[in-house]
């Protein structure tokens, strides 16, 4: 329903700084970039949320993690908007980046509010990440999908000192990152098994 120039997507925890809009604008404006990258900086209460903290600050500028939300409206409709798929911002970032528009990034952060983090609604949100990684798999492939889903980021390694300065966080992390990669993976397990029925009632 939007009508103006530019479509900016949020979710409903994350708090926009008065000005990143007027940047965002400003930007692409004076560019031919089609769709920006906003850096994500988490904050909440508790243990977990400082674990995801660390993990969403090992992320600042990189590309194939962060995905552009802000994006010129007639580029998003010309490679058909939004879809309803798992990691939906990827899907937009590569089905953007394969169209021939360019994507840029501004330097303010958008801040994502995790709240009162707990280590059960990590893992149950992770496994419905996972149900949906068949279809993103179908859509762009088995080495690009690992490539997105790949737990062994470079940014880990980039920002190791952020991990020797917090050493209880990060032992949070790793904890942490464990379990919602052992949740995706029951998740994964049980998409490709209720993809094989459905193909099987099809046939």
């Amino acid at each position: 329903m939007a009508r103006g120039e530019y479509i900016y997507y949020l979710d409903v925890d994350m708090i926009l700084p008065p000005t990143l809009i007027q940047d965002c604008v400003d930007t692409a404006r004076a560019s031919d970039y089609q769709a920006l990258i906003v850096p994500e900086r988490s904050f909440g209460v508790g243990f977990w949320a400082k674990a995801k903290a660390i993990e969403r600050a090992c992320y600042l500028g990189d590309d194939v993690v962060e995905a552009p939300r802000f994006v010129r409206r007639t580029a998003l409709e010309t490679v058909g908007g939004l879809h309803n798929i798992g990691g939906d911002d990827w899907d937009l970032h590569i089905r953007l980046r394969r169209a021939g528009f360019s994507v840029g990034r501004v330097h303010q952060e958008v801040l994502h509010n995790e709240g009162s983090l707990t280590l059960t609604r990590l893992v149950k949100k992770r496994y419905l990440y996972g149900r949906e990684i068949p279809s993103f798999v179908r859509r762009h492939g088995v080495t690009r999908s690992f490539r997105q889903f790949n737990p062994l980021r470079r940014g880990y390694f980039r920002n190791r000192n952020l991990f020797l300065k917090h050493p209880t966080q990060a032992l949070g992390f790793i904890v942490m990152r464990t379990a919602e990669y052992a949740a995706g993976g029951v998740g994964l397990a049980v998409g490709l098994l209720s993809g094989s029925r459905s193909r099987v009632r099809n046939d």
